[in-house]
């Protein structure tokens, strides 16, 4: 995304975008199921904060030898970096262990996630779509889009319209 002579990396600012749009999303439908929208917010990023971190932590150890010789390493924030089952499990974990604290309804809580899943996963589709990370077929279609010389389909935003429909 280019601002002047200042380019922003599409990727991290839509995960971002994607993040507080799922989060508002999930509160906004947990208001109708009751919930406060602190505890939706709340639920929602302690499991992101405690998911990333022991993602990433995981990540380390298991490939210490790497980071063991370049220590600088650690803290650098590589998209491959993480290790997803880990840092998902965690999550789960801390989002339960707050909503006992708390008191909360897994149930309503976990409702109210899902409808903000599909569309902070649709926001990752669009980002998909333009960073160029999902292609699709060689297409002739009026609707096909360029990429690299060839009309294809667009099948990030297929995918986008896909999770945005089924909120």
């Amino acid at each position: 995304l280019p601002f002047g002579p200042v380019t922003l990396p599409t990727g991290p600012i839509f995960a971002m975008l994607a993040v507080f749009l799922g989060l508002e999303t999930a509160s906004r439908f947990g208001r109708r199921l009751g919930l406060r929208t602190d505890d939706v917010w709340n639920t929602g990023l302690l499991a992101l904060l405690a998911g990333l971190i022991v993602a990433r932590l995981w990540n380390v150890v298991q490939f210490w030898y790497v980071y063991s010789a370049e220590p600088t390493l650690i803290v650098s924030l590589r998209p491959s970096g993480f290790s997803l089952w880990p840092g998902f499990i965690a999550a789960v974990i801390v989002a339960y262990a707050y909503m006992l604290r708390h008191a909360l309804s897994p149930v309503k809580i976990a409702a109210s996630f899902a409808v903000g899943f599909l569309m902070a996963a649709g926001i990752l589709a669009v980002s998909d779509y333009l960073t160029g990370a999902i292609q699709g077929l060689p297409s002739d279609m009026p609707w096909a889009r360029p990429y690299f010389g060839e009309m294809q389909h667009p099948a990030a935003l297929y995918r986008a319209v896909g999770y945005l429909l089924g909120i």
